[in-house]
């Protein structure tokens, strides 16, 4: 990641000393992991006498360390004198400890900093004077862990090469935000907090008590920006909802006669009588299909696909998707699918066309555009379409059911694949012309109302057309180019100025 650089660091605590307790050894070594991740320097240690050879072998005075003790390590003085002492709460994951470092922190530097900002407190009051951007973040560990350990979330503040100074905190979403750092930015992943039959539309997932919860305290912080907008981010949850907003890629004119589109698809029950007349209307009788949850994530189930080689043999998924990790996505535990038509399940049928197995997976930070490639589904073979009485076993020669969250079938039976050119060599992957990218993702940009996304293109091989086959919010950004982190700390910026304008 490029190297930003540290702002006030000579005021701030970039070390930390974790003093073991009794039976939480394990809970230890994981928050110094934690912290190490946000760029925070940590060590464990077994008693508070061994700080003072802990400093001088990082080189650092007892007054630039923190200390994570017991209180009755505080109390008893001796070597902790001199250094900052804070409590980590028994039974706690350590974010109170990290939200105890950036509160530090923020005093610090405001004592630090001759520029004094002003900012306001959770019930409008003025608040310690601030010198940095404090953006909070909600998310699961795991993806957390991948984030930070990207350098993507630092805990303490770096100045990006355009606007203020930004640092991360993690937030707890069982406590409220009153009793937290006082934030600038929120930035989440709420698909992280969709909960399955919680009253979504269509039976499908709804946000989480908790993250309710956050909302309405936010609506009570206006000052507090959030990236990206609930109501945006849900856009990209339901593949109905992404469908309309897709379709207007084929009127978006872009540069060097590149044309870009949605997969032709429908949205219908696998066991609907018209089904088939659907397909006809939709252009998708005589192609290939991909068959997925109307849901995108937040259930077991949304990952669950189907490759079908005809769409005569639609007829095999009449029982629903197969969820990949073991249970069943149709109408028996679909969990928030809907159904209709014989019962089954209500699935969004979409074009699959052939693309020599490659897709650019595009990542998108504000107006900051890059791309990586990845491996895809190989070409399909066109066998013939299978009769009315054909059995279900012909049927499912013509099915691959697959879970795209485990890994795509980059790999297919050798019944469903297209035999190889005559000639053919494995070429490498042509580059996808930057313009019309980032126009592309412009125009994703201002029709999702987002800042953090990625989209995934396909090629077609016989037009050259891009097909936009899939949008997710706030992707992990892996394999960024060292620009990365700047980004997005821009990016946290740039929404805080937006925030504070319309105030």
């Amino acid at each position: 990641m490029d190297p930003q650089e540290p702002a006030l660091a000579p005021s701030l605590i970039a070390n930390v000393v974790i003093l073991r307790s009794t039976g939480r050894g394990a809970e230890e070594d994981a928050l110094a992991a934690r912290l190490e991740r946000g760029g925070v320097r940590a060590a464990t240690a077994e008693r508070a006498g061994e700080l003072p050879a802990l400093a001088q072998e990082w080189g650092v005075r007892l007054e630039e360390v923190a200390v994570l003790a017991p209180e009755s390590e505080a109390a008893a003085g001796g070597p902790l004198q001199g250094a900052a002492v804070l409590h980590w709460p028994q039974g706690s994951d350590g974010t109170a400890a990290i939200q105890a470092l950036a509160q530090l922190n923020l005093r610090r530097a405001a004592r630090a900093s001759a520029h004094v900002g002003g900012s306001s407190g959770a019930d409008g009051a003025a608040a310690t004077p601030r010198t940095f951007l404090l953006v909070g973040y909600a998310m699961k560990p795991s993806r957390e862990a991948a984030l930070a350990g990207q350098g993507l979330l630092p805990l303490l503040p770096r100045r990006p090469r355009a606007g203020p100074a930004v640092a991360f905190v993690p937030l707890d979403l069982g406590r409220p935000l009153g009793e937290q750092p006082p934030l600038d930015v929120l930035l989440h992943k709420g698909s992280d907090e969709l909960v399955a039959g919680a009253g979504g539309r269509g039976g499908a997932p709804a946000w989480s008590e908790a993250l309710l919860r956050l909302q309405r305290e936010l609506a009570q912080r206006p000052q507090v920006a959030v990236v990206d907008p609930f109501e945006c981010t849900a856009k990209v949850v339901d593949r109905c909802l992404l469908a309309e907003v897709l379709s207007g890629l084929e009127q978006l004119p872009l540069p060097g006669g590149v044309r870009a589109r949605a997969p032709r698809h429908v949205v219908a029950s696998l066991g609907a009588p018209d089904l088939q007349h659907r397909l006809d209307a939709a252009g998708l009788s005589s192609c290939a299909l991909l068959v997925k949850p109307i849901v995108a994530c937040g259930l077991p189930e949304s990952h669950s696909m189907a490759l079908v080689l005809q769409p005569k043999a639609l007829r095999a998924l009449r029982g629903g998707l197969l969820d990949c990790r073991g249970g069943s996505g149709g109408s028996g535990g679909g969990g928030g699918v809907d159904s209709g038509g014989e019962g089954a399940e209500t699935a969004v049928v979409q074009e699959f066309v052939n693309h020599g197995g490659l897709q650019y997976k595009a990542y998108v930070i504000a107006d900051k555009v890059f791309y990586a490639t990845r491996a895809s589904i190989p070409d399909v073979a066109r066998p013939p379409a299978p009769g009315p009485d054909a059995d279900a076993a012909l049927l499912e020669r013509q099915v691959l059911r697959f879970d795209s969250l485990a890994s795509l079938p980059t790999r297919l039976p050798a019944h469903m694949a297209a035999p190889p050119k005559d000639g053919a060599a494995a070429r490498p992957p042509q580059p996808l012309p930057r313009p019309a990218l980032e126009a592309v993702a412009a125009h994703l940009r201002r029709a999702l109302g987002l800042t953090l996304f990625g989209f995934d293109v396909v090629v077609c091989s016989d037009t050259g057309d891009w097909l936009v086959v899939d949008v997710n919010y706030f992707p992990n950004y892996k394999g960024g180019p060292p620009e990365t982190a700047a980004w997005l700390a821009e990016a946290m910026a740039e929404a805080h100025a937006r925030r504070q304008h319309r105030e």
